[in-house]
């Protein structure tokens, strides 16, 4: 009875403690017995020192691991100047509460600055404003890449397309030991090393190279992770080969090899498929061009709106968009060589060859006061480019108080083309209509260069530093085209409206030259007097000529050649002060820009200035690592582009002419942005709020007339005023209790500007909102690995004239990756995509589906990969959009079911590393 009594107990208790969870706490103290604040405390498994828990000591010291289940760990504290304290423990009963003591921590004898104490590995360490994860407490799949390893981090996330967010705020540069890897391309960097090389993944906030030398903080900030290779993966050559063929004649190839050393880091990467991925990422292309700045001046050369032309850009790009059917094939290289001490080189260069055929039906209404009208277009194009672009930065510190950099870009690229279409416009009570056809082929050159030259000098007193750049453009295209089009208006008579088959030649010209200058005096701690000057002028020409092939000989068109010369000046001067006090940063600044405008035309020539007042006000505030805001307000002006100005008629449509106006003046933006900034480290938990809003004056917008034959006219005007604003918030947070983390995304905009629709001014107000959910898992992901996901998008657009339209579009998503035993991998992924709203005829679901199953074999360096994509063949290419007076939709031909068999290959053979040993230290 005695013994049944005994066991029964000991189950009881079993049962109790089971499941139980505990909480260890403690203080730590230093050999002076001063406390030790925001220490980094970790728990980690003794088995294989995966990281378990962790925690930062508050402003007395203590620390508390909360959750802890039962087990044997080693637990790890760690802080800047002071030698890593490694203490063994075993969680145990019956106590809920455990309490370990006060610890002591002791100085380090170097500086932990130079230092880096990979042996320790511990999961989380903060170093002032970086903070630092160890790759191995943080287990991956076989053969994963890096993008793999940021999705398991705590405090990162990464969403269903490759774009990765830490602690809140989008990653802006991933380097490789502290060098750029194919520039600032994020993706290129996580998709293409493997994360098996990596040691350590530092997350911190950049700052600009000029702030780096000056020792003055200027408040701009890039979201920046450093990838520290282990000592050991340098030894060699590391990468992947992927290859596969499958049905419907679908092929995919994609590899990187690298080598890195002390000296050097030399990479290669290729693509080549013909499943419409295209391999490299829209931000690598943004740096070619000169980051954002650059992409906001070609969006103002092209119009009004921008549009991605593959015949411009230097490397086949992934957009996120699988228009038609593509092949593409492509390879890489890129080199960061420390030539000496003092000067380092950065370069990389590519070369593409695309081709792609697009089948494409789309139906539009366009409003134009109290008349609509309804457009059908059926189109069908072939287009082939072959492109060139390389970008070479050389650094050279002349001293510790000179620096210089030279920077070069070129691209060198052409292609043809073919695109045939037709199209119907009807009024929208049918009571007549026009019906058009266009064939045309064309031949296009383009070449560009771009070159900038930077010095930076320090001038004596600490704090008087100085930094100018003086750089040029050319960029130059030729196209060549044979359009043959043919119109009919068909109302109470027959009429034939004016056709062409023509012969066209369009050159354009720009060149420019750009000198810049800032300057900062001290006066006294902390306070500053800037000085800022930037000039530059632009030479911007388009020649057109036209020929008709009206009989046996091209005879040229008077009407439609022309040349046509836009010279602009733009300068600005300012000064202002700086307040730089602890992390709170203050700067006003105050000016004048002009831009001056010297159009040509036929011999004629007029000139017009714009002087205005310019305001720059900055505040930002940076308390620690966990937390920023920032207010803005800036004011500018942006000139017209060279095809807003031109007045040559562009017939490429003969039922939609488009023309330019040169009495085009320079827009006048004022700006106001505000961002916010949250993250707690103990909870993992991340907040970031963007917000924008802005008022144009003489805003660069259309006038469209449109005459009894529903042929329309284009032409750009200045309008009066138009208003911008938009918000974003975005929160990461772990939910506990299901061992899961939950990232919700809010977007808004608002837009509001005025056109001419037949004379009549039209106020265009579009709304957007968005709200994307996303669920993934924590625990285990190395075996299992699950994300869900909902984004809502809702659009609206209310014209004064008509009463415009709304729409949905909504998508649903689920992927899983499941680990199995003997190198098995098991992924799948289903996305729904839901077009709803009271502006279509119809709802439209789409279910896409995907899955895989792979066996890695051969010491696990080969990978047998058997996926199907679009299982349910129901990818459908569909698009709606509404802008302006124009609501509308369109399907095209897209890449649909196939299967296929991979094969990938890890380059990657190097020693093992040293086992790790955990000890005590005192």
């Amino acid at each position: 009875m005695v013994r049944i009594l005994q066991i029964t107990l000991i189950c009881l208790v079993s049962f109790t403690t089971f499941g139980q969870k505990f909480q260890v706490t403690g203080t730590l103290k230093d050999s002076l017995n001063q406390v030790v604040d925001g220490a980094t405390v970790v728990l980690l498994k003794s088995t294989d020192s995966t990281l378990v828990k962790f925690a930062l000591t508050d402003v007395e010291g203590k620390f508390k691991l909360k959750d802890v289940d039962l087990g044997k760990y080693i637990m790890q504290m760690s802080h800047l100047g002071y030698n890593t304290f490694n203490k063994t423990l075993e969680v145990v009963g019956p106590n809920s509460t455990i309490d370990v003591g006060e610890l002591k921590m002791y100085s380090s004898s170097k500086d932990l600055q130079e230092v880096v104490v990979y042996e320790d590995r511990i999961p989380i360490l903060f170093k002032n404003d970086t903070i630092e994860y160890n790759a191995s407490s943080f287990k991956t799949g076989e053969n994963s890449d890096v993008e793999e390893l940021l999705s398991k981090l705590p405090g990162v996330h990464v969403d269903k397309d490759g774009n990765a967010k830490a602690h809140g705020k989008k990653v802006e540069k991933v380097l490789v030991d502290g060098k750029e890897f194919f520039g600032s391309d994020t993706k290129l960097a996580t998709k293409n090393l493997p994360s098996d090389v990596v040691d350590a993944v530092q997350v911190f906030d950049d700052k600009t190279e000029f702030s780096k030398f000056a020792g003055i903080d200027d408040g701009a900030r890039e979201k920046t992770i450093n990838l520290k290779l282990k000592e050991d993966k340098k030894a060699g050559v590391f990468g992947t080969l992927r290859a596969g063929y499958g049905s419907e004649g679908r092929f995919e190839g994609k590899g990187n090899a690298n080598k890195f050393t002390k000296n050097y880091q030399a990479s290669i990467v290729g693509v080549a498929n013909n499943t419409n991925q295209g391999g490299f990422s829209f931000n690598d292309y943004i740096n070619f061009i000169g980051g954002m700045r650059g992409l906001m001046q070609m969006a103002g050369s092209e119009g009004s709106s921008f549009s991605m032309n593959p015949e411009d850009m230097g490397m086949p790009l992934d957009l996120g968009n699988n228009e038609g059917e593509k092949t593409t094939y492509g390879i890489g290289g890129n080199l960061n060589y420390t030539i000496s001490p003092k000067t380092d080189l950065r370069s990389h260069y590519f070369f593409y060859h695309f081709k792609d055929h697009l089948r494409e039906e789309s139906e539009q209404q366009s409003i134009f006061g109290n008349t609509r009208l309804n457009t059908e277009d059926s189109a069908s194009s072939r287009n082939m480019f072959n492109n060139h672009s390389l970008s070479t930065t050389i650094s050279h510190n002349i001293d510790s108080n000179n620096q210089l950099d030279f920077n070069v870009q070129g691209l060198l690229g052409g292609g043809i083309s073919s695109a045939m279409s037709r199209s119907r416009n009807s009024t929208i009570n049918n009571l007549g209509y026009n019906l058009a056809n266009r064939d045309n082929i064309g031949d296009a050159q383009n070449m560009k260069i771009n070159g900038n030259l930077g010095y930076r000098v320090k001038l004596g007193e600490p704090g008087r530093v100085a930094n100018i750049n003086v750089g040029g453009s050319v960029n130059r295209s030729t196209n060549g085209r044979t359009m043959a089009t043919q119109a009919t208006s068909y109302f109470d008579t027959v009429i034939a409206l004016e056709g062409a088959n023509q012969l066209q030649e369009i050159e354009k010209d720009r060149r420019g030259i750009t000198s810049a200058i800032k300057f900062y005096e001290p006066i006294k701690d902390g306070h500053f007097l800037t000085f800022r000057g930037n000039i530059s002028a632009q030479r911007n020409t388009i020649s057109q000529m036209f020929y008709d092939n009206s009989g046996a000989t091209a005879e040229l068109n008077q009407k439609l050649t022309g040349k046509f010369q836009n010279n602009v000046l733009n300068w600005q001067v300012a000064a202002g002060w700086r307040r730089n006090i602890g992390k709170r940063n203050l700067m006003i600044l105050g000016g004048v820009q002009t831009v001056q405008q010297s159009n040509h035309l036929y011999g004629e020539q007029k000139t017009n200035n714009n002087l205005v007042p310019y305001v720059n006000l900055t505040f930002d505030s940076r308390s620690s690592r966990e937390g920023a805001f920032e207010l803005r307000f800036n004011s500018s002006l942006q000139a017209p582009s060279l095809d807003q100005l031109s007045p040559i008629i562009n017939n490429l449509d003969p039922t939609y002419l488009t023309i330019g106006n040169p009495d085009l003046v320079p827009e006048y933006a004022q700006e106001l942005n505000f961002n916010l900034y949250q993250y707690d480290p103990f909870s993992f938990t991340s907040f970031y709020l963007d917000a924008r809003a802005s008022y144009i004056t003489n805003k660069i917008t259309s006038s469209i007339d449109i005459d009894p034959n529903l042929v329309r006219i284009s032409k750009p005007i200045n309008s009066n005023r138009a208003y911008e604003a938009d918000l974003g918030a975005t929160v990461n947070t772990p939910i506990k209790p299901i061992k899961a983390v939950v990232n919700v995304a809010v977007k808004g905009y608002y837009n509001r500007q005025t056109s001419l629709l037949n004379k009549l001014e039209n106020e265009q107000d579009l709304y957007g909102s968005s709200v994307d959910v996303s669920l993934a898992n924590r625990k285990e992901k190395d075996k299992v690995d699950i994300r869900i996901g909902a984004k809502i998008s809702y659009n609206l657009a209310r014209h004064s004239l008509n009463t415009g339209g709304n729409y949905f579009d909504n998508s649903y998503y689920a992927d899983c990756r499941t680990t199995l035993p003997k190198g098995f991998e098991i992924k799948s992924g289903l996305d729904i995509s839901q077009l709803a709203g009271q502006a279509f005829d119809e709802s439209q679901n789409l279910f896409l589906w995907k899955a895989s199953v792979s066996k890695s074999i051969w010491k696990k360096r080969l990978q047998v990969v058997c996926s199907v994509n679009d299982i349910l063949n129901q990818n459908r290419g569909v698009r709606r959009f509404a802008n302006g007076n124009v609501i509308g939709q369109r399907e095209f031909n897209t890449v649909g079911r196939f299967a296929m068999v991979s094969l990938v290959f890890n380059l990657s053979k190097f020693a093992n590393p040293n086992e790790v040993k955990f000890v005590e230290e005192h």
